[in-house]
């Protein structure tokens, strides 16, 4: 039996529809990662237990890594439904791969960003701020008004970042192990 490739071809079109919105409105809408999360799961139904029960865990994984983000005002609703999306369609372990992956991105991203905004005292202002428990929710939406890319991290194109590492990393690895 082969490797069933068409969970990782549907997010990875998912992720690149949600790349494009999130770097044009700053919005993932509910249209692309409701029904994505919702055919992840039933997609599982219909393949097996065992694939609903990994799926599942998939959704919780992603969650679980997505939520604390939101919660503090630091990812947008549409970035945590986007991973449950994800983690329904790709299971726990490489959900947590891209969420990883996707996480290096945005700290490379927003070091560059810091570099030539030249931000870096205002940054470390934010950074102790958010450190101490201060929400940073006003300060985001704002960021958001002004589309000051250079303080406001599209996570959904990260994650694409993130996609393809975990999608090189795999054919890298499965060369050398065949």
């Amino acid at each position: 039996m082969g490797v069933d490739h068409f969970p990782l071809v549907v997010v990875s079109v998912a992720v690149a529809i949600a790349a494009v919105s999130d770097l044009r409105t700053y919005k993932i809408r509910d249209v692309l990662t409701l029904p994505l999360l919702i055919t992840g799961l039933a997609y599982h139904v219909v393949v097996g237990t065992h694939a609903l029960s990994q799926s599942g865990l998939g959704v919780a994984v992603a969650l679980a890594l997505t939520l604390p983000g939101f919660l503090i005002g630091g990812m947008g609703a549409g970035d945590v439904k986007l991973m449950a999306g994800i983690g329904a369609w790709i299971g726990p372990l490489p959900t947590l791969g891209v969420f990883l992956a996707a996480s290096l991105a945005t700290a490379a991203y927003a070091l560059v960003a810091i570099a030539i905004g030249r931000r870096f005292r205002e940054t470390w202002t934010k950074l102790r701020g958010l450190v101490a428990g201060r929400a940073i929710q006003d300060r985001v939406k704002d960021a958001v008004e002004r589309r000051d890319r250079l303080e406001v991290v599209p996570f959904a194109t990260m994650t694409g970042v993130g996609l393809l590492v975990l999608v090189l990393v795999s054919v890298i690895w499965l060369r050398q192990n065949s």
